[in-house]
């Protein structure tokens, strides 16, 4: 695992040819290569922050955080997404390049996933200051979370779920349209356009390799099935998967139908009988009943695509879900839509596990590279986590958490952090 994650942290010195040097010197690049490492091996014994690190081990050596506050006071914005998002590019581009040297049937069964989704991130302003650094992305969002709205930022992220891990490419903070009195139509679905774009230039630099996978599938929720960014993926090598609202109207069989309608008309009664005819059968042998059709979606100016609805393990509310793609199998379409939990698994790890809202950020640019810095340390507790589980069958179902109150109690551990901090 440490080779791993060296390999992650090498890539902040193999940048130095392909970066502005003007604006952040080599031993500028190697200061921030030694700061992810003292942050990731504080998180691994659930320290967050440059303080609590500090102050837990009794380090009076302050260099660590003044190094920390120069470097986010001097690193202009642009800078530092430019350097994070060629990190994560070519730690994608990495996982892929070693898939494609295994043979194609191993190859085959690991999902690869295009996903895009967003989360709030909490956080108060005390001063006008910091709002105004902020400028439109700070401000009052719905949260699913809290099924309540909350101030904070809402962050757009695009990235890969690769063999049970989500790898982080882009993110941008959506603007804020609400007002005092009422939320607005969210921006969301234009943000991850922005993004899906940048998955398009990414692909072309890596052409040969792109080639080689193929098309990949992408995967969001309901407030993502936008037109704009269905053609977006279309354009840039991606098959559009999302779910479509229940007032929404499909043709099919050149009649025209509410979805809510049809579920009741026509899913329900197949589903009946389905069930009638494996009344007798074992439970072993009962299969789940699902409807696979092509429609004309009215919303998307009547294109035809491939509409399935199921029940979720059973549940009593009926799904839905479509796809662009008019061949794809219904079990592909399931199992690539599904692969969207692996990012709300990221963003849970973020926040409960590695406590993104514990360090405080004044200004957008600190949140801004909080945030990146933080994408880069939950990639490699994922790593982490799925390395344990390949070597170690006893850690099948242990989780990042465990594995912090394991190594808090190491006293070799302790030893190798005051080393790394030294």
């Amino acid at each position: 695992m440490n080779e791993d994650f060296t390999e992650g942290l090498d890539v902040f010195e193999t940048l130095e040819k392909e970066i502005d040097t003007s604006e952040c010197s080599r031993a500028e690049l190697s200061i921030l290569r030694k700061l992810m490492e003292i942050f990731f091996v504080g998180q691994l014994v659930g320290l967050p922050t440059m303080k609590s690190i500090l102050t837990r081990y009794e380090i009076t050596n302050s260099n660590n955080q003044l190094n920390f506050k120069n470097i986010c006071k001097k690193l202009s914005n642009s800078w530092m997404r430019n350097i994070f998002e060629m990190i994560f590019e070519k730690q994608a581009l990495e996982i892929l390049k070693k898939m494609l040297k295994k043979h194609r049937s191993i190859w085959s069964k690991v999902e690869i996933t295009a996903v895009v989704d967003d989360s709030i991130f909490r956080q108060w302003l005390q001063n006008a200051e910091g709002l105004a650094s902020f400028e439109k992305c700070y401000g009052k969002f719905f949260s699913g979370q809290f099924k309540a709205s909350v101030y904070g930022q809402k962050v757009v992220t695009f990235g890969l779920s690769i063999d049970n891990i989500f790898y982080p490419l882009y993110f941008v903070l959506a603007k804020n349209n609400s007002t005092k009195d009422k939320i607005k139509e969210e921006t969301a679905p234009e943000e991850a356009i922005k993004l899906v774009k940048k998955w398009g230039g990414f692909i072309r630099k890596n052409r040969l390799i792109m080639l080689l996978i193929n098309k990949i599938h992408f995967s969001c929720d309901n407030g993502y099935s936008h037109m704009g960014l269905e053609k977006a993926c279309s354009e840039n090598g991606l098959i559009y998967i999302s779910v479509p609202k229940s007032n929404q109207y499909f043709i099919t069989n050149n009649k025209k139908c509410k979805l809510s309608d049809y579920i009741t008309q026509c899913f329900l009664p197949a589903e009946q009988v389905h069930l009638q005819n494996e009344l007798d059968l074992p439970s072993e042998k009962k299969t789940p009943f699902f409807l696979r059709l092509r429609a004309e979606y009215q919303a998307f100016n009547n294109k035809q695509v491939v509409l399935l609805l199921f029940r979720l393990n059973g549940s009593k509310r009926v799904s839905a879900i479509y796809c662009t793609s008019l061949d794809i199998y219904a079990k592909t379409l399931r199992r690539r839509w599904f692969q969207r939990t692996y990012i709300e698994q990221f963003f849970r790890l973020l926040k409960h596990t590695l406590l993104i809202g514990q360090p405080t950020t004044r200004t957008k640019n600190e949140f801004e590279f909080k945030i990146f810095r933080f994408f880069f340390l939950a990639l490699h507790a994922q790593k982490l986590v799925a390395f344990f589980r390949k070597k170690h069958p006893e850690y099948k179902q242990v989780g990042f958490q465990v594995l912090q109150r394991q190594l808090a109690c190491n006293q070799d551990f302790f030893d190798l952090l005051q080393r790394i901090i030294a």
